[in-house]
């Protein structure tokens, strides 16, 4: 890849827009989306191999927005599942409106797709991971914009889901039941002198607003992380603790989140490894027990950390390149340091005792997590890690999805535009799926 990602992207959305399709509004009342469950030989991958992806171009492919792949109007679906070993299309999901989509996160019984429509209205769908069936769907936020970016850690902890939305005054943070959709609580960003009013007419309204020990609602930046029970965010003053079930403040510390990276979207900028929670603190990163606010070690500092298999992994700039660095999530103690950057977005794939991180020149690299000693590089492949889980490597670029093994970089399956749409968005996964996100509206970046 040449071009730039941000040019990239703007180029095709430049093609593109004035294909999208007019969509009606769609809310709790609108227009039922559509399942459609295709028949895996239709989609069938080709199998397992160890052998390097063909430099030529001709890429074994999935299919390019097949019959079975695309909606009944033929076009493109919201989100499509892949079977992880096989690259198989096990179902589509389909929904007329328009919207940019991410994967928030998924289990092996449900993936939460979240949308941001084109009135700037946020809505959050959850969806059987077997089925595809729409299980609910709710508005959480009124037309406005929004930010981007999701906190690190599980996304259904304490049967919780942790969202940032715009509550008209700010970034609000919401607490949502994973099974039902409804709000359970939201802590607004609203200036001191409203916050008892807003208070108390919300509270009337169902959700739960929650105050603090003394008093109204700090304000709110962002949700930074989530462990199963806490969830940690910056206020202005520095972060807090939420107890993730009731909302309720559990603690505070004047450890300021200050990331320098300049990258707001596709996650949070803190890592999350058990109970702790590695924030980036301007020259160094402070490690925070999740349950009581202490702090357990100061480390190098390094810009939109990723944690996973007991390491931490960051970048650091020095002068016009970056430098990828690998800690010991326990200590803080620096492993090793290596050329190389995360992918667009600051996104780290870790797993498999590896992270996969773009190289210096055009390409992937490996790293060994407790070495850094390079186990494999690739300068074929056409999509940039997205996340890894212990066998698998996620791979993304627009058009193009695939997966490959964390152990010598071999491509298992990968396909272009299989969901028929050059604007796939995310990645998320379970046990058995790889589900993608399928924008449709043009890039935003």
């Amino acid at each position: 890849m040449t071009a730039h990602p941000l040019v990239r992207r703007h180029l095709i959305a430049v093609v593109i827009a004035g294909l999208v399709l007019v969509a009606a509004s769609c809310d709790d009342g609108g227009a039922a989306p559509v399942v459609t469950t295709p028949p895996v030989s239709a989609n069938a991958a080709g199998s397992d191999t160890t052998e390097a992806a063909p430099a030529s171009g001709l890429i074994p492919t999935i299919g390019s927005g097949s019959a079975a792949t695309l909606c009944d109007d033929g076009s493109p679906p919201a989100l499509g599942a892949f079977d992880l070993a096989t690259g198989a299309v096990q179902w589509i999901y389909c929904s007329a409106e328009q919207a940019w989509r991410s994967v928030l996160g998924a289990t092996d019984e449900v993936v939460y797709l979240n949308s941001v429509t084109r009135e700037q209205t946020f809505e959050l769908t959850a969806l059987d991971a077997n089925t595809g069936a729409e299980l609910w769907r709710r508005l959480l936020a009124p037309p406005t914009e929004l930010g981007m970016g999701d906190a690190q850690g599980p996304i259904a902890g304490g049967g919780v889901v942790v969202l940032k939305v715009n509550d008209g005054d700010g970034v609000a943070t919401v607490g949502v039941d994973a099974g039902t959709g409804s709000e359970r609580w939201r802590t607004a960003s609203v200036p001191a002198a409203d916050a008892a009013a807003r208070g108390a007419a919300d509270t009337a309204a169902g959700p739960v607003v929650v105050a603090g020990p003394g008093g109204p609602p700090a304000p709110i930046l962002t949700p930074i992380a989530n462990t199963e029970e806490m969830v940690v965010v910056g206020s202005f003053t520095g972060l807090r603790g939420l107890d993730r079930a009731t909302g309720e403040e559990r603690w505070t510390s004047p450890v300021a989140l200050q990331d320098d990276s300049g990258v707001g979207v596709a996650r949070g900028a803190a890592a999350v490894s058990g109970d702790t929670v590695i924030v980036p603190a301007g020259g160094n990163l402070v490690a925070i027990d999740a349950r009581t606010g202490t702090q357990l070690w100061h480390g190098q500092g390094l810009h939109h950390p990723s944690a996973a298999e007991g390491f931490v992994v960051g970048y650091s700039r020095d002068g016009p390149s970056q430098k990828v660095s690998g800690l010991d999530a326990v200590t803080g103690e620096t492993l090793w340091t290596a050329p190389g950057r995360p992918s667009y977005g600051d996104l780290w794939a870790i797993g498999g005792g590896t992270v996969s991180a773009l190289d210096a020149a055009p390409g992937i690299v490996a790293y060994e997590l407790a070495t850094g000693a390079v186990r494999w590089r690739r300068d074929d492949v056409m999509g940039e890690p997205q996340s890894a889980v212990g066998d698998a490597v996620f791979t993304l670029w627009e058009a193009y999805v695939g997966v490959l093994s964390p152990t010598d970089g071999s491509t298992r399956w990968e396909a272009l535009e299989p969901l028929g749409s050059r604007l796939m968005s995310s990645v998320g996964s379970n046990s058995g799926s790889l589900f993608v996100s399928v924008n449709s509206l043009p890039f935003t970046d």
